[in-house]
């Protein structure tokens, strides 16, 4: 909204009006010789980058929580191993109900991954190239508006990238952590029966569920700061390529 706001303020103090959008545009028609088609054209525009903005942030926070609600569930889990109950009899938590819920967190973020793996590629593939391109749009802007909206672009692509790359960070924390809660419970004075299903829980525990890129590549802090990386090292080159010019 901020050319917007820049036209309105500069009809107001009565200066010379140039109408400002928000974003480039081919038409066959001018949109700026006529304040009608103007603001129709602004709304039309604003419209259709909200939709965009919608689904984008909108499945991203749906990611998220999901990711979030897996870690929780799994730091759960940690606490039930801990405190297992090794007489079956009593109304609490035994060790078949805690290798239950793990089989089930396991299959439910296997799901996860299947949903949304190819998703989160795209981002991690397209977000470095867009924040390089964005960060030299800022360092040669015209005017402090031009330079706020690239710097703000910056920080609106990096950040869900840092937010479901931390949860990714979470998730895989958490799982891994099964292995040390099951090994803190107490299976030293249990029977091998008990003994023999915590080497098990374990060993599959030692292999965390994350977030995976494509099935592959897990996304956590690691994989933020090389996104941010590899964008600061296709800035550079762009910025010498630039003055080379």
């Amino acid at each position: 909204m901020a050319p917007a706001l820049v036209t309105f303020a500069k009809f107001c103090l009565g200066q010379d009006t140039t109408y400002l959008l928000p974003f480039g545009f081919v038409l066959p028609f001018d949109p700026l010789n006529h304040w009608v088609r103007y603001i129709a054209v602004y709304s039309f525009q604003v419209y259709s980058m909200f939709h965009f903005v919608y689904v984008f942030i909108g499945t991203q926070t749906l990611m998220v929580t999901l990711c979030a609600f897996l870690t929780a569930e799994f730091g759960l889990l940690q606490h039930d191993f801990v405190h297992v109950n090794l007489e079956p009899e009593q109304n609490h938590s035994t060790i078949k109900d805690c290798v239950r819920k793990h089989q089930l967190l396991l299959s439910y973020t296997d799901m996860f991954n299947d949903i949304f793996n190819k998703m989160l590629f795209i981002d991690l593939l397209f977000v470095s190239l867009t924040v390089c391109f964005f960060a030299f749009a800022a360092t040669v802007a015209k005017g402090i508006l031009e330079l706020v909206n690239n710097f703000v672009a910056v920080i609106a692509l990096l950040l869900p990238t840092l937010i479901f790359c931390y949860y990714g960070e979470q998730l895989k924390e958490e799982s891994a952590g099964i292995a040390d809660s099951a090994y803190n419970s107490k299976w030293n004075i249990a029977n091998l029966k008990y003994r023999k299903s915590i080497i098990f829980i374990i060993k599959r525990a030692q292999k965390p569920s994350c977030l995976m890129s494509l099935g592959y590549v897990p996304v956590t802090l690691h994989t933020f700061s090389r996104v941010v990386s590899t964008a600061w090292s296709y800035f550079s080159l762009i910025r010498s390529v630039y003055k080379d010019i």
